[in-house]
């Protein structure tokens, strides 16, 4: 079969999309994602065309070396590593922390699910929670961090990783109903009438 696709797309919130760039590492397209292959070079792959305050963020994660993979935000800059940046690191013991700089805010031990982790990142009005699991189920939880808003990467560092089915973006979205019924609150939408189609 031959298909004639339309791969045309101006919808105007696409300025709002994260647009990536290889900062350092040797990165490479592998399926559903990217693979960071130097675990001797600090590795970012970096959303470079906004800052974020509230985000959202995740990516599955595998990890074969001694060092981390994981999310770096609040970075000022996204071409370096600084002290003022917030991590979420993942080491392949199961060590999942969140750090500002060399500082550790809080860790735990996660399990990996088949070699790889989902990672998810929240962050609003200075609360970070970071969630694990295909399932993800809260890991980490801090309040009332110095964290003011910054650029957003994947990192590595002494490490060879795997970043699949990646995101980055606003935690903020308006909703409209289009049709059938429901409510929301918090971050849960409830729908009430099913509709068949046929």
């Amino acid at each position: 079969h031959n298909f004639d696709i339309d791969t045309s797309y101006t919808n105007a919130l696409t300025t709002d999309e994260a647009k990536y760039k290889i900062v350092s590492g040797d990165w490479s397209m592998v399926t559903a994602g990217w693979h960071q292959d130097n675990a001797d070079e600090f590795g970012i792959f970096a959303a470079t065309n906004q800052k974020y305050t509230d985000l959202y963020a995740e990516a599955t994660i595998s990890l074969e070396g001694k060092g981390w993979a994981g999310i770096s935000f609040g970075k000022q800059d996204y071409k370096e590593k600084y002290d003022t940046d917030f991590f979420v690191k993942l080491y392949k013991d199961g060590t999942l922390a969140l750090t500002k700089g060399s500082k550790v805010l809080s860790e735990t031990k996660v399990t990996f699910e088949d070699d790889s982790l989902r990672i998810v990142l929240q962050v609003e009005n200075g609360n970070i929670k970071v969630y694990a699991g295909q399932n993800p189920k809260i890991a980490i939880s801090v309040n009332d961090t110095e964290y003011s808003g910054g650029y957003v990467a994947f990192c590595t560092e002494n490490v060879k990783a795997d970043f699949k089915n990646f995101h980055i973006g606003h935690t903020s979205a308006n909703w409209l109903w289009v049709s059938g019924e429901g409510s929301g609150s918090g971050t849960t939408i409830t729908t009430t009438n099913q509709v068949s189609n046929g």
